[in-house]
Order: C-alpha cells, then sequence, then structure tokens
C-alpha cells in the first residue's frame, strides 16, 4: 500500500484531528486548511465548523471557500497550501507531514506512529417509557368500547365508534378500579378513559395514550413521568408493516399506507376504511413525532397516503412528514374531513 493510500484510508475526521482540527462528523470540522475558516459561514453566526464531512467519511468540503476532497487533500492543503500535480516533488513534503501524524508510515522505514483513538459520540439514553409487563396487564385489564357505555358514547358522539368487529380492539376503556401504577395516576382514570396503544417504530409496545371523554384538559394525555417522543399509533396492518410481516398485504387490498396526525384522526382513518373495507395499514403520529416515521423500515415501493385538514396546521404537519418519509417515495396529500371531535 502506497503512503497516499494510507492516508486516504484513514478517512477525513481522523485526518483532520491528527492534523490538529476540531470538531466532529455531525458537527463539521474546522479550521479550513485552504482558508483558515473556523467556522461554517461566520458571517451568519454558525456554529458547525467550515468543513462538511460527507456521509461515508471519505470526503470534505468547505462552506466557506469551497475547497474538498479527501484525507490526502486535507493534509495537502495543511502541508503546502497549493493544489499539486501529479509528479511535484511537494508530495514528498505532503507524505512527510502525514508521517509525523501518525497518518501513514515514514519513508525511511521506522514504525508508523499510532493514531489517537477517535473520540467516542456521546449517546443519549433510551427514552423513558412505561414498564412493558405493567402496561400489558393494564392493557388486559381494559374492556373493550362496545362494553363500556360511557366510552362508547362518546365515540359515538364523534363518528369514531368502530365499524366493524375486525377493528372493535384498535381502542379501548380503561378500568375505573384498578391498582394504578406510578405512571398512571389513579386521579386519572375519571376522565381519560379512551386508550390506544402506542409503538415503538420497529412496532414494540411502547407506551398508551389516553383521551379525556368528558370535556378534561388537556384532552390527551401520556403516562406521568415517561417520554413521548419516537412513537407511532398503528391499527392492526400498521403494527404488522412495522413489525416488518411479510404477509402484511396477503389476501388484502393493501395499496398504499396511510399516515395521518393524532388520536382522534387516527381512530376516525380506521373506521373510514373498514367501512369502505379497505385492509389499508395506518400509522398515526403525535404533534411533533413525524421524526419517527424515519425510523420506520418501510417496504420497497411504499406509496403513501398523508391525510390532515386542509389548514395551515394541516400543511405544517405534511411537511414535517414528507421530510421524513423516504425522499424517492410515492406520496398523495388526501384531505379529512372533520370528525366532530372538539
Amino acid at each position: 500500500m502506497s503512503a497516499l493510500e494510507e492516508i486516504r484510508g484513514c478517512g477525513v475526521v481522523r485526518a483532520a484531528l491528527a492534523l490538529g482540527l476540531e470538531g466532529d462528523a455531525k458537527r463539521g470540522l474546522g479550521p479550513c486548511p485552504s482558508c483558515g475558516a473556523p467556522k461554517r459561514h461566520p458571517s451568519r453566526g454558525d456554529k458547525r465548523g467550515a468543513l462538511g464531512v460527507r456521509a461515508d467519511g471519505v470526503g470534505w468540503r468547505c462552506w466557506e471557500c469551497l475547497k474538498g476532497g479527501d484525507a490526502v487533500d486535507l493534509v495537502r492543503w495543511r502541508a503546502v497550501g497549493a493544489e499539486l500535480d501529479r509528479g511535484d516533488p511537494r508530495w514528498a513534503d505532503v507524505v512527510a507531514a502525514a508521517a509525523a501524524v501518525g497518518l501513514c508510515t515514514p519513508t525511511d522505514g521506522s514504525p508508523r506512529k499510532p493514531l489517537p483513538p477517535l473520540p467516542v459520540a456521546a449517546t443519549r439514553p433510551p427514552p423513558q417509557r412505561p414498564p412493558l409487563a405493567e402496561m400489558e396487564k393494564l392493557w388486559s385489564a381494559c374492556s373493550t368500547v362496545d362494553q363500556d357505555a360511557e366510552v362508547g358514547a362518546y365515540l359515538r358522539g364523534r363518528n369514531l365508534y368502530p365499524y366493524s368487529e375486525e377493528s372493535l380492539d384498535e381502542s379501548r376503556a380503561l378500568p375505573r378500579e384498578y391498582p394504578w401504577p406510578k405512571w398512571w395516576p389513579q386521579s386519572w382514570s375519571s376522565s381519560w378513559r379512551l386508550v390506544i396503544r402506542a409503538y415503538e417504530p420497529n412496532g414494540d409496545l411502547g407506551s398508551l395514550h389516553a383521551r379525556a371523554i368528558d370535556g378534561s384538559e388537556p384532552k390527551t394525555r401520556w403516562p406521568a413521568n415517561c417520554a413521548a417522543s419516537g412513537l407511532l399509533f398503528a391499527d392492526h396492518y400498521g403494527h404488522a408493516l412495522l413489525k416488518g410481516d411479510p404477509d402484511l398485504a396477503k389476501g388484502s387490498d393493501f395499496d398504499s399506507v396511510l399516515i395521518c396526525e393524532g388520536l382522534a384522526d387516527h381512530l376516525a382513518a380506521i373506521r373510514k376504511t373498514r367501512e369502505a373495507r379497505m385492509a389499508c395499514p395506518i400509522i398515526g403520529i403525535a404533534s411533533g413525532g413525524a421524526q419517527a416515521l424515519a425510523k420506520v423500515r418501510w417496504p420497497v415501493g411504499t406509496k403513501f397516503k398523508v391525510g390532515t385538514h386542509p389548514d395551515k396546521t394541516g400543511e405544517k404537519y405534511v411537511q414535517q412528514i414528507l421530510a421524513a418519509l423516504p425522499r424517492e417515495a410515492d406520496v398523495r396529500r388526501i384531505h379529512l374531513e372533520e370528525q366532530g371531535h372538539e
């Protein structure tokens, strides 16, 4: 392996740190060895490093002077500060500069200096969720909505009552009496009684989400002291999709995934698709949760319908959803009718 191949194989971030630049692939690197800019767009107060790093870690580009290249080019700018033709004798200076910091083997045959380890990126702890066993136990203690007069009346009054037996279990009624866990206080039990499941993007149960049936505020609740970020609602077919069920479309008219926002619209979409006898996977997002869609392993060629209300809020959700879906996806927007819920 030649010296230049050794340098190139180190990657941009390791080469930059060995040369004394600061930063990382996510925040950018600086200062630029070509123009000296420490930050990206300094006139705008941008705090990111001047050098952007390509996703594969092989290439870089300065957002100020627009120079770029690979790890070899990074060393070249630092060592000689100029573009070089293939036969330029100053390539020896580039190799010497790289060898001095351990990016390649010295030409005199001496051992290559060890490179310092790359800094370990800080990892965020997983979001705090209710204990899985406790959630499953509480869900099992719920009744179906046809067995609870108050929850059933609430759904009927908003045209959300399940159309078919198939969709009857997509939501449930929380019990009035129960040994309530800390994450679901007993004081909530008389108001927030309509409950649905919320899933991680891989289909694992992540939380429960409830709606008040008596006009209490807030209208909906997540478990106390638990995170709701990164969760999705899903009907039977949507849950199978999240879990990667290969037989999802078997024997159905599965054509595209319907994505909507909020608990009420999710239940309305389930009712309408079942009423039309459509086996359409339905995925719901909570407010601000569209980014979770980016973590779903969508089947190749999946088509999407995004159902929102025709207003500014609906348009905002559309843009968030589009940003999270695969760039090449076939996406069609549909407008939802008002469902009679406040």
